[in-house]
């Protein structure tokens, strides 16, 4: 091989890194997440990954899966404390909830420690985040189950006005990807199943951050999806 066919392939191995375009994925821990982060890999993307723990580690199984489902990947993972969260929500009634421009909230309350602004605090970190490493796009992956009734368009108008002051001042405009909004459960599964997704490590339960309660609704959701792509052989 002569000489200009290395300088040839050098260059080019180098543009297809400075090509690379440069994500943020939410990566809780659960199904969607581990999905999209996963896509976004094999579509060749440079993905950054950012994921919260909760104080007492109320969250500590998706965290333990997200680490996972990271290093699987071999992407950049970033784990925020939030142990803030407690100071934030003195005498706020644990049991209360806060719908995302209609979207469900998974994570309102564990045990003692209430939580419920996490999606909202959780959008605002991964601005900064992204922000800070000239990140353009914020990868969320909320699908059509998580929505309140006809809630889509609310959504987008929360997260429309969220990324307005991000627009501001010297850094890059960053926009939230939404790629699963027009998907079920099941049809995320079915694309996490094309891409190998290892389902063992991911966790589902709002109620529970270890083993998973069975009944509330992201549960059944997870449950109904499994059993209508394989009767009869649920996921754990």
């Amino acid at each position: 091989m002569t000489p200009m066919f290395f300088l040839r392939s050098f260059i080019m191995n180098g543009l297809a890194v400075v090509l690379k375009k440069r994500v943020l994925v939410l990566l809780s821990g659960g199904i969607d997440s581990a999905v999209c982060a996963t896509k976004l890999c094999t579509d060749g993307n440079d993905v950054y990954a950012l994921s919260i723990r909760y104080p007492n580690s109320a969250n500590a199984e998706e965290i333990d899966n997200a680490i996972f489902h990271a290093k699987r990947l071999h992407i950049k993972h970033v784990v925020v404390d939030f142990n803030f969260i407690e100071q934030l929500t003195v005498g706020v009634d644990a049991n209360m909830s806060f719908n995302v421009g209609g979207a469900i909230n998974n994570c309102i309350s564990r045990g003692k420690v209430p939580m419920p602004m996490s999606v909202e605090l959780l959008h605002v970190v991964a601005l900064m985040f992204a922000r800070m490493r000239e990140i353009r796009h914020i990868y969320w992956s909320i699908h059509k189950d998580d929505i309140v009734g006809d809630s889509e368009k609310k959504i987008f108008e929360y997260l429309r006005a969220l990324e307005g002051p991000a627009t501001l001042g010297r850094y890059s405009s960053c926009k939230f990807e939404l790629p699963f909004i027009g998907f079920s459960k099941k049809e995320v599964i079915e694309i996490g199943e094309s891409l190998d997704v290892n389902f063992d490590h991911t966790h589902s339960c709002s109620s529970s951050s270890r083993v998973a309660c069975g009944v509330c609704r992201q549960c059944v959701l997870r449950a109904d999806a499994f059993e209508s792509l394989h009767p009869k052989k649920l996921a754990g």
